[in-house]
């Protein structure tokens, strides 16, 4: 089931770090948000609709079975989990069109130039010796390279669907997009901390918030499973900060052609996963299921580290509303990485079974963290 949420005013969505009113003076935001974000908004969407006692669920009492199958109790998942998160605009016609962070590998060049793809470049290796190596062994990893006599650098925008199903078969992205104040802009606004006891406003607590306001026509596109019946098609729910209420309704976007881009992967060998979402991994950067000699294996297909750009990290915690407090936080590989392979041995159908639109993120995997999609090189 995919849905639309539209926010009926601003939206705010805090970063990682701490914030208590009167010892900090400025809430910094965080857009897009982590999926993590809207699964509480689901899970509270569907208690309200079907156990509305809040109480009760958090001691675990008198739970209806078919509820507690889909939102799980405490710190256990149900069956509910975010299998795609993306920003969303609704086009004439009633049609919903996905927007995407621009992959990392995707660069341009300055003084008004064009995009480019960086791609692993064997021969700078042989010639130059640049080299990089995976952590504590001797396996080199091909630099990435671009040829160009001007100085790239990355933009952070969003890309179409079109413009992504290029990308992921080799090309490069038509970027229409030159800031992301095209979908949002910011809204800081001014509060200060009350004594709820005596009902007046604590000396010296004067701080700011960041609130996000959407461009008309722009919302979120999640892909949710596992509802189980419980989630209406369509109504109101309550995200982020503050409880900002958005409309939700049930949509059909268009999504890249598997099969396009499976032939791409299938005539060269070579592809990449691109990042979603943020992802946690064991191993800092490097996925689990890849080795430290860079060899990677899933559904009995075996391929190998060939190169990869990361951003810099993520801090994503979040709040847990039945034990009163903050969750840990923790470094997560951000949105728009991207990972080089060489197909050694398996079928590269089941090569998309295990990645296209699924999550490799270790940890919070049913909150939507680590979605990838594939690309060929």
């Amino acid at each position: 089931m995919n849905l639309f949420l539209r926010p009926n005013d601003v939206v705010m969505f805090r970063d990682g770090r701490p914030f208590a009113g009167g010892e900090n003076h400025y809430a910094r935001g965080v857009f897009p948000p982590p999926p993590s974000t809207f699964y509480g908004a689901l899970r509270s969407k569907i208690l309200s609709e079907h156990f509305p006692d809040f109480k009760r669920y958090k001691e675990g009492v008198d739970i209806p079975k078919p509820v507690k199958e889909v939102v799980g109790t405490g710190g256990d998942y149900g069956t509910l989990r975010i299998d795609g998160f993306f920003i969303g605009k609704e086009n004439d016609g009633d049609t919903v069109e996905p927007f995407f962070i621009l992959p990392f590998d995707v660069v341009k060049e300055k003084e008004d130039g064009g995009y480019i793809c960086l791609k692993p470049d064997p021969s700078l290796w042989e010639k130059t010796g640049i080299r990089v190596s995976l952590p504590d062994n001797g396996t080199f990893l091909k630099p990435l390279w671009c040829r160009t006599g001007r100085h790239v650098e990355y933009k952070r925008v969003f890309i179409g669907v079109r413009a992504l199903e290029r990308y992921l078969l080799g090309g490069v992205p038509e970027v229409s997009s030159s800031d992301e104040v095209d979908i949002y802009m910011k809204d800081e606004r001014v509060g200060i901390k009350k004594n709820r006891r005596r009902g007046s406003v604590v000396s010296g607590a004067l701080y700011s918030v960041e609130y996000w306001r959407l461009r008309e026509s722009f919302g979120f596109i999640i892909q949710v499973d596992g509802d189980g019946g419980l989630l209406p098609g369509e109504g109101l729910i309550r995200i982020g900060g503050d409880h900002r209420s958005c409309h939700y309704r049930r949509v059909e976007p268009r999504l890249p052609e598997r099969e396009k881009v499976m032939e791409c992967v299938r005539g060269s060998g070579y592809f990449k996963l691109i990042l979603l979402t943020p992802a946690c991994f064991t191993g800092g950067w490097l996925p689990d299921f890849v080795d430290d000699e860079g060899i990677g294996e899933r559904n009995d297909v075996r391929f190998r580290l060939v190169s990869v750009v990361i951003g810099r990290y993520d801090n994503i915690g979040g709040f847990d509303l039945l034990r009163g407090r903050p969750k840990a936080i923790k470094r997560y590989v951000p949105a728009g990485s991207v990972y080089f392979f060489k197909l050694e041995d398996g079928d590269v159908e089941a090569l998309f079974d295990a990645f296209w639109f699924k999550s490799i993120s270790t940890e919070r995997a049913e909150e939507g963290f680590g979605i990838t999609i594939i690309g060929g090189y």
